[in-house]
């Protein structure tokens, strides 16, 4: 959690909060799945847990990330996003740069900044930009093709079956949390509101997500909640997760309340369904930050679990300091998940946890020191039968 971005949305959510009738029907219908708390499994993260690769993404000063935010792959090619630096670079299967994707920038082929990106069914990327207020479509090898404005400001940004969805933020007009757009730029339909008072905004680092499936679905939940919505083809929408708790668990109807939402959550007396969940054909990977009721080193804990929509069982790791360093799961497919470390952190794990000594046969360490840049690792891992 960024201590500086906590602190700015403090400041600008202070004396925010409002209650909302709900005139929508999808909000207060069951969700398909039901996760409570009180019956997930704990395992040390290496019984659920086994890892199949580790990739390190080889860095320049043309080609650099401090941070994946948002992290795809297509055709056996990583795609990855540093918003905050505005770089999006594509790697091919072995971790090498190929080329960047977009630009910076005022022109007609250029964005003011980098919100988030998805990849369409003909391999295109299109990348939103929040301040900008549009979205730019451009090939794999960069080569721009077009680029549409949009009415609201966008978090984050999903593409399927032609439709861009975006989250939306603050100096949103339409009061809605969630909007799709067709590749002209109009919206075809809008989804969760929220009251003219309430101050909206995705959370993006801490809780809220937007993601596409590989069968063409998308999965959506607000900020603060613990309900994961699925929208089709046809632009239906329905709540397929949910995680359930009578104390642990931000209340449901309070989600707007976001100063609470912060208040409670700088305690560690919450748990929380953080930003990163995918979902794949059999499992939904998803990271969970627990609540602690001791004295902790991290006001966080965060955990690495998946429910099994097969058997309607759902893992999470125990409690681990090495969990704290890992972004994701940021990729899932089939029975597999993909967590990004930083290779100096994940170095320290290797050297000091005999759990993590694995990563030798995938990784060379020896030169690190010597290493101008701190390589995100792409570690992929597979639920243990």
């Amino acid at each position: 959690m960024r201590n500086s971005f906590t602190i700015l949305i403090i400041l600008l959510l202070n004396g925010c909060s409002a209650k909302l009738k709900e005139p929508k029907l999808y909000l207060n219908q069951e969700s398909e799945y039901k996760i409570q708390l009180s019956e997930i499994i704990e395992k040390d993260f290496w019984e659920l847990f086994e890892l199949k690769s580790a990739v390190e993404l080889k860095l320049t000063e043309d080609f650099f990330i401090s941070n994946i935010y948002r992290l795809k792959v297509y055709e056996n090619e990583y795609f990855a996003l540093d918003e905050s630096l505005g770089n999006l670079i594509r790697f091919d299967s072995n971790g090498l740069p190929i080329n960047r994707i977009g630009k910076i920038g005022d022109g007609p082929e250029e964005l003011p900044n980098f919100s988030d990106f998805g990849i369409d069914e003909k391999g295109n990327i299109v990348i939103g930009s929040g301040s900008g207020m549009k979205a730019s479509t451009f090939t794999k090898e960069g080569d721009f093709v077009s680029s549409i404005k949009l009415k609201d400001q966008l978090d984050q940004l999903s593409v399927s079956n032609g439709v861009i969805f975006a989250s939306l933020t603050y100096f949103n007009q339409l009061n809605k949390n969630l909007a799709a757009y067709n590749t002209l730029g109009d919206t075809l339909k809008t989804y969760f509101p929220y009251g003219s008072d309430v101050f909206p905004i995705l959370l993006k680092n801490i809780s809220g997500h937007l993601t596409a499936n590989s069968d063409g679905s998308i999965l959506f939940n607000e900020p603060a909640s613990s309900k994961i919505f699925e929208i089709d083809k046809d632009l239906e929408i329905k709540p397929k997760f949910r995680f359930i708790s009578e104390t642990e668990i931000w209340k449901e109807n309070d989600r707007h309340n976001l100063n609470g939402f912060f208040e409670t959550l700088g305690t560690a007396k919450l748990t929380y369904l953080s930003r990163f969940y995918e979902e794949s054909d059999r499992y939904l990977f998803y990271k969970l930050n627990k609540k602690q009721d001791q004295v902790v080193r991290y006001v966080i804990d965060p955990r690495i679990g998946f429910f099994d929509k097969k058997t309607g069982k759902s893992f999470l790791s125990q409690k681990s300091e090495s969990l704290v360093f890992m972004e994701g799961p940021l990729v899932a497919e089939q029975d597999y998940f993909i967590l990004s470390v930083p290779k100096q952190e994940l170095k320290k794990l290797v050297d000091s946890d005999p759990n993590w000594s694995g990563i030798k046969n995938f990784l060379e360490f020896t030169t690190i020191e010597t290493e101008e840049y701190d390589s995100p690792i792409l570690l992929k891992f597979s639920v243990k039968e």
